[in-house]
């Protein structure tokens, strides 16, 4: 082998290494650019879900406790009984009244 074959051989191979050094070099680039822009969509969606997250946690604090709700119900149940001695009472006036419209039409009162 001679010294010019010699010198073409070892630039075959140095332009063989370069290149795949080159390959090895755009693959971890293209990697690394995949796994940020990956990276980045999580941390969108985690920000979304974080608001989201705040939203219902402040909604929840404006909603009624137990304690609330208990005097809720007893002022719904004072109102049906204050209704039901009103209907009650209608109804005694009302029987009232026809009693008092058939006297009167049957002119019982001269």
């Amino acid at each position: 082998m001679t010294d010019f074959e010699l010198l073409k051989l070892s630039l075959d191979i140095f332009q063989i290494v370069c290149i795949g050094g080159v390959a090895v070099y755009t693959w971890l680039a293209n990697k690394n650019k995949a796994n940020t822009s990956a990276i980045n969509r999580v941390d969108e969606r985690v920000s979304e879900l974080s608001t989201r997250i705040s939203s219902l946690e402040t909604r929840i604090d404006h909603m009624p406790g137990d304690r609330h709700i208990k005097e809720i119900h007893d002022k719904i149940n004072q109102v049906a009984n204050a209704q039901s001695e009103s209907s009650g009472q209608l109804s005694s006036i009302v029987r009232q009244l026809e009693m008092i419209n058939i006297h009167l039409l049957k002119g019982n009162g001269d």
